[in-house]
């Protein structure tokens, strides 16, 4: 319509002086779910970190900062301004003291501009994985069929929260896969467990999507298959525990665990109830290579050498726990919930890279580090599992000797307000967020700032491989009691 006119997207943040980014417009890609970002302008850097402020490479997502002298200094308000405005990790010649958290999740494209992805805030948590809504919308806008999409959270049943996508597709559209083309893009925990077809999507009286008017999902359509009923009574009873774990009315034969919302500590629940049924011997990895009843079925058939397996209707005797004191640091399996959590921080199946853990943060008046750091070794010493470490094959050992263990202290007494509250962040963010190395020790992370002369606050990380919420509070009491008696006596560790 206008011959010779080049049209420019310009956008950017108010912090930053409004316009910090640009893109010239030429041809829009029908996949893009928004036009690129593009590149900051001259006065201006962006950085995409991770959550513990290194870069991203090219396609992965990450957080948005922005530095340079377009940067504003901050908020009328000192505590959002020391949220947002951090000290620079990057700062050079160009780059500014400071750089402002955005709160946009965005990703470089391979030829180095900068696609826009969500907002934190549409950020959710489920199992464990924190998933951004928007890249799964993205993700099924790129679908040549799909007009429309919105994917939310829905929890219609308590403690059960599931992806839901809502798709408006187009009028030429055929059936296709969803699920199947979201899997060539998407890790198996961003793959929504039901896909609902709407005509249109509900509006609010501005034109925003709204969210609580979006129907409820038929329990038909959290299946990816035709469902396929379970034949013989081995398959029933697979099929009962299936659903009875999972909270959904029926499972068929073919009906994936996972796809199912199922996830690694459901799976050890799954795998108990199988032995226990089957008085079987079933690894937790099994689930893992066949989590369909059909594949399950064939299994415990092998195993009980094809004859049919004698159906249990109560628990499995537990075997006597004998101590072996000369086999103390030889190496012995994972317990079931260490497998979980095991078998969910690596990175053999595409539902791991995430470990569980314990983080907190203690204030504590007239404490004594050192004294604190001494009470500390004397409890590792006196508890096995403090220094423990697991082997890349699975199994866990108690190393004999370990380095003394020394509480590091970042003294803050001199930093402003703003700079306290920005330190105090940047080590809650990596310790909170932090995947130790499951084969290293240890398995635990301490450290303290000191804010005044009379107050430090603990900074405390616990690997949910070596202990859980009541071995916690076992060992706090113990630690307290050493701190103020280091003469006490620890009771002996029974089994």
């Amino acid at each position: 319509m206008f011959s010779g006119v080049r049209v420019i997207g310009l956008g950017g943040a108010t912090e930053a002086t409004i316009w910090s980014n640009y893109y010239p417009i030429e041809t829009v890609d029908p996949t893009w779910a928004s036009i690129p970002y593009g590149k900051p302008i001259q006065n201006a850097q962006y950085y995409i970190l991770d959550s513990y402020f290194n870069p991203c490479p090219i396609g992965v997502t990450g957080f948005l900062y922005i530095s340079g002298e377009c940067l504003a200094k901050g908020y009328d308000d000192p505590d959002k301004t020391a949220e947002r405005f951090l000290p620079n990790p990057f700062k050079n010649e160009m780059a500014g003291a400071s750089i402002y958290k955005t709160g946009d999740l965005s990703r470089y494209l391979p030829d180095g501009n900068i696609e826009f992805i969500g907002r934190i805030d549409n950020q959710v948590k489920i199992r464990g994985f924190r998933i951004e809504l928007g890249e799964i919308q993205a993700t099924l806008a790129q679908n040549p069929e799909v007009r429309e999409a919105v994917v939310i959270v829905r929890e219609d049943n308590p403690e059960d929260k599931r992806l839901v996508a809502y798709i408006v597709k187009k009028e030429d559209a055929i059936s296709s896969d969803l699920r199947s083309f979201l899997k060539t893009k998407l890790p198996d925990y961003m793959i929504p467990s039901a896909f609902v077809t709407l005509d249109t999507l509900p509006l609010t009286p501005n034109g925003k999507i709204d969210l609580k008017a979006l129907p409820p999902v038929e329990e038909q359509l959290i299946y990816s298959k035709e469902y396929v009923p379970p034949r013989t009574v081995t398959e029933k009873t697979i099929s009962d525990i299936f659903a009875a774990v999972l909270k959904v009315p029926a499972v068929g034969l073919n009906d994936n665990f996972f796809e199912l919302g199922g996830h690694s500590l459901i799976a050890t629940q799954l795998i108990t109830r199988l032995r226990q049924v089957f008085a079987v011997e079933l690894p937790l990895r099994t689930l893992f290579e066949s989590p369909t009843v059909a594949q399950l079925d064939r299994i415990i058939s092998q195993l009980t050498q094809g004859e049919p397996s004698q159906l249990k209707a109560s628990n499995l005797d537990l075997p006597t726990a004998i101590p072996a004191p000369s086999e103390l640091h030889q190496p012995f399996p994972l317990t079931e919930i260490q497998q979980a959590y095991w078998l969910g921080r690596n990175d053999t199946f595409e539902l791991g890279n995430i470990s569980s853990h314990l983080y907190v943060e203690l204030d504590c008046p007239s404490i004594d580090i050192e004294r604190l750091s001494q009470s500390w070794q004397k409890i590792i010493k006196h508890h096995e599992m403090l220094r423990v470490v697991v082997q890349p094959d699975g199994q866990q050992q108690i190393l004999r000797d370990v380095p003394d263990y020394q509480i590091e202290v970042f003294d803050l007494r001199r930093h402003s307000e703003n700079s306290i509250n920005a330190h105090l962040e940047t080590i809650r963010q990596q310790m909170s967020h932090e995947i130790s190395a499951a084969e290293s020790w240890p398995l635990f992370k301490f450290c303290a700032t000191q804010l005044d002369t009379n107050c430090y606050r603990l900074h405390l990380s616990f690997d949910a491989l070596i202990a859980d919420a009541w071995s916690l509070m076992i060992l706090g009491q113990q630690w307290l009691e050493m701190y103020y008696n280091p003469q006490t006596e620890l009771p002996k560790v029974e089994i």
